[in-house]
């Protein structure tokens, strides 16, 4: 059986190898950013041998790494769910991928850090979901995917696809809010929780891209060090120019040095001008 190589970010290349897990087939994620020549960014899947041609686009190579074993039928169970199951990889790759996130992105690199340390409730996650829920563009689609969810267990028939993995890979940065206990999309909020676990996709995606929960004192150790640098590189210029304050050692210092000090007498007031005052007496 042929091995692969799938090329991208983990955003975009989960789908693929939570596909070829489940189909029983070896696969190996180069984590490195692809661009086509028109300056998007997509991702390459190549059989290890000189037989196939790589795929470079990102729709394709999900369909294909859908098709890796016919007994998985991960791309649906006839030929009209196969139609569906690509219509959910467009709506993946269409709708949610491109919905604008400015509204959040300055808060993206802390969201995506508290998620790898499994937290889910965190100031900025409050602030970021605050933000996502009043975004029409990114709350539509989430809308539209909720409905169908409201009568069916999966996107389409009734096992997990490759239309499953990718429209949970295309959430990834929205997981913290689709973890959360009041998460008002009930319906998409329980899919969610129910793909992203699955072993192929745990075996496929980063914790912050997964429905899970801090529990007592779990850490994910498995920090990308390039997303550490990037949140250090944004916390650095976020507070550039800004003026330092006294640390809280300094500031009890400087209470305990106050609370200790010793006034002197002012002249002509303490024992000293008692005893001279007894003395005209």
């Amino acid at each position: 059986m042929a091995s692969y190589t799938v090329t991208g970010s983990t955003a975009l290349a989960a789908p693929i190898v939570a596909a070829a897990t489940r189909a029983g087939v070896a696969i190996t994620h180069v984590d490195e950013r692809v661009v086509n020549d028109m300056g998007s960014e997509t991702v390459r899947l190549d059989a290890d041998g000189p037989a196939e041609e790589p795929i470079e686009s990102v729709a394709a190579a999900y369909l294909a790494a859908a098709r890796l074993s016919s007994s998985a039928a991960l791309e649906g169970d006839s030929a009209v769910e196969a139609g569906q199951v690509a219509s959910w990889v467009d709506f993946a790759l269409n709708d949610l991928r491109s919905a604008p996130v400015e509204a959040f992105k300055a808060t993206l690199l802390a969201v995506r850090q508290l998620g790898r340390m499994g937290v889910r409730n965190a100031m900025a996650q409050q602030v970021a979901a605050a933000r996502l829920k009043a975004d029409d563009a990114v709350v539509k689609p989430l809308l539209a995917l909720d409905a169908h969810l409201l009568s069916h267990t999966f996107l389409v028939g009734e096992h997990a696809t490759v239309a499953d993995y990718a429209v949970a890979a295309a959430l990834g940065d929205f997981a913290f809010y689709l973890s959360r206990e009041d998460c008002e999309l009930v319906a998409l909020s329980r899919w969610f929780g129910s793909v992203t676990r699955l072993p192929e996709y745990e075996a496929a995606a980063p914790m912050h891209m997964r429905y899970t929960a801090r529990i007592g004192g779990q850490v994910d150790t498995r920090a990308v060090p390039a997303h550490v640098a990037a949140s250090a590189d944004y916390t650095i210029g976020k507070n550039k120019g800004a003026k330092k304050g006294p640390s809280q050692r300094d500031i009890e210092k400087a209470k305990k040095a106050k609370a200790t000090k010793k006034v002197a007498p002012a002249p002509g007031t303490g024992a000293a001008a008692g005893g001279a005052g007894a003395a005209d007496d």
